[in-house]
């Protein structure tokens, strides 16, 4: 059985044009449980609130949001640079 794989977490990173280039969004969904162990049973249980709330830590959840500001501030400080660089806008987003 432990060979077979339990998900707790599923995550999407969405992409959109701008007119200055991309805008990238991440989505997360931490807490959902997908196994076919022991025929969907595990899932079954795993999805009781009772469950989810134990799958995944408030720590985690914060590492995980730690994770993600670090990723997209590292990327922001060299993806306008590049994206100029190869032809793009230069234009700065507009003030929120």
């Amino acid at each position: 059985l432990l060979e077979r794989p339990v998900q707790v977490a599923r995550m999407v990173h969405a992409a959109r044009d701008v007119p200055w280039g991309c805008e990238l969004r991440s989505h997360f969904w931490m807490g959902l449980v997908e196994s076919d162990l022991l025929g969907g049973w595990v899932q079954a249980a795993g999805n009781t609130r009772w469950l989810r709330k134990r799958a995944v830590s408030r720590a985690a959840a914060q590492a995980l949001e730690a994770h993600c500001h670090e990723e997209m501030t590292t990327l922001a400080g060299f993806l306008p640079e590049l994206h100029a660089r190869e032809g793009g806008s230069s234009s700065p987003p507009p003030a929120r």
